[in-house]
């Protein structure tokens, strides 16, 4: 079950908006923005989101809330709380179905980079959409193989070493942290007294991003900068840097 409130000054805007939607479920009216208050959902940072989009402030804005979308099994409980940290980051219908009900909608659509190749480790980088549309959510997934024996390094690890990470240029685009798989072991290797935490089977790693660009700025490029370092027992590869530049033509929404 998903519940959505919108906030509106008057019910009759938010029928309004109904009808001309073609949209015939029962939705919740918030005029003054009370239970959203109450939900600690309004944006008191407006102001500075404003300037941040060089859209000005009007009362018009006051009381906008953050996009949440909050996730209810069948008996009422909420089992996840999905906030934006502004009021332009939205996601998708299908990422959203796929959250609820873990069934994918989206075929990722593979990047035109190049995946890493030569043992141990293989990289191939997708998308949820090879398109963007002005700060919606889209994700790159990276599929990560990793050659029988070997492991490479996660968080937290020694001095000295370097774990798996992922990071994003532009850096402002990235919707959050990188999401990477829990399923780690605890290595320790014979001569050394440090424990290290790694990874070693193949895993997906996805990095949430959007394209913080005002409609009709034309095609944009997003890059993701892939670190790692793969070992065996008794050898260390040299730390490995790679990037995934991935081209965007812009689609506008109907």
């Amino acid at each position: 079950m998903v519940l959505v409130s919108i906030s509106y000054d008057s019910l009759e805007v938010l029928r309004e908006f109904a009808a001309s939607h073609h949209i015939t479920f029962r939705m919740l009216g918030d005029v003054g923005s009370r239970n959203l208050e109450r939900l600690g959902l309004v944006d008191h940072e407006i102001a500075a989101h404003q300037a941040e989009f060089g859209i000005a402030l009007t009362d018009r804005h006051l009381g906008v809330a953050y996009p949440s979308v909050f996730l209810l099994d069948p008996d009422g409980l909420v089992t996840q709380k999905r906030i934006q940290r502004n009021y332009r980051l939205r996601e998708t219908g299908a990422t959203l179905v796929e959250a609820a009900l873990g069934r994918r909608e989206l075929g990722v659509e593979r990047s035109a980079s190049t995946p890493t190749s030569g043992p141990p480790v293989q990289i191939d980088v997708g998308l949820d959409h090879p398109y963007y549309r002005p700060f919606q959510i889209n994700r790159m997934h990276f599929d990560v193989r990793i050659a029988p024996g070997f492991h490479i390094y996660t968080e937290p690890i020694p001095p000295g070493y370097q774990s798996f990470s992922i990071d994003l240029e532009p850096a402002e685009w990235a919707v959050s942290a990188p999401q990477l798989p829990s399923d780690t072991k605890v290595l320790r290797l014979e001569g050394l007294s440090d424990e290290f935490v790694v990874f070693q089977t193949g895993f997906a790693a996805t990095v949430p991003f959007a394209v913080l660009m005002r409609s009709g700025s034309g095609d944009a490029d997003v890059t993701a900068t892939v670190r790692y370092q793969a070992c065996n027992d008794s050898e260390c590869f040299p730390p490995v840097v790679k990037k995934f530049s991935v081209h965007l033509p812009e689609e506008t929404l109907n």
